[in-house]
């Protein structure tokens, strides 16, 4: 069971059940998503991704914060077949450059915050055709992804993904040189998702808070 398998069991299984809380305790904000809109979510990304042309085997950049929306976009960039890219958000404007033309990507989905260093570099991105900020809006110049995908179809994503097809192209940190790509397969990471699950002992009732503040629920 794939990934994306795994998230669309649990929206069948539990589809009002609480999937991920995101805190933001500096703004006195709390997002909630059940599992039924966080595969719902997923699939309007994906099938968004595919009319404007991303299909199996291509390569997607996803530069962002840790929160609910990276996930929605990574579940939804993986259903496409296409393998998900994400970068450290402490990657300098030379460390995109070097990963956008190791990966040869063909799309950037980033936060805003992000803009600035890869303004700086962005001609030196020449595999890249199109650039979506993750969010309602997007200064002038940069598609906003949540407008881009407010009408794409929330059903399921009509492409057949094996467990040995590729799941994501990962760098490492870069601390002793430059960032190293590492290929994961959906069976890597479905293997790490139920090493993760026997580690901890999780049931569908628990939840944990990671370093950024958001709370993942574990059906």
């Amino acid at each position: 069971m794939t990934l994306s398998e795994m998230l669309a069991r649990n929206a069948r299984l539990f589809p009002d059940d609480i999937a991920l809380i995101e805190l933001g305790p500096n703004q006195g904000e709390r997002r909630v998503i059940t599992w039924k809109e966080f595969d719902q979510k997923s699939n309007k990304i994906a099938n968004f991704l595919r009319q404007i042309g991303v299909a199996k085997g291509d390569k997607v950049l996803q530069l962002m914060r840790n929160s609910i929306n990276w996930l929605e976009i990574y579940f939804g960039i993986i259903r496409t077949g296409a393998w998900v890219v994400p970068l450290n958000f402490r990657f300098t404007s030379s460390d995109i450059s070097y990963c956008t033309k190791i990966s040869e990507a063909k799309l950037m989905i980033m936060d805003e915050e992000f803009i600035e260093r890869v303004d700086s570099v962005k001609n030196q991105l020449s595999s890249i055709q199109d650039f979506f900020i993750a969010g309602d809006c997007a200064p002038t110049g940069w598609n906003s992804l949540n407008e881009a995908v407010s009408d794409a179809s929330e059903d399921e994503v009509p492409v057949l993904i094996g467990e040995t097809d590729e799941c994501g192209l990962y760098f490492t940190s870069g601390t002793t040189g430059v960032p190293k790509p590492i290929l994961l397969t959906h069976k890597n990471m479905e293997c790490a998702a139920l090493a993760e699950h026997a580690h901890h002992r999780q049931t569908k009732d628990d939840n944990f808070k990671t370093d950024e503040g958001v709370k993942i629920g574990t059906s």
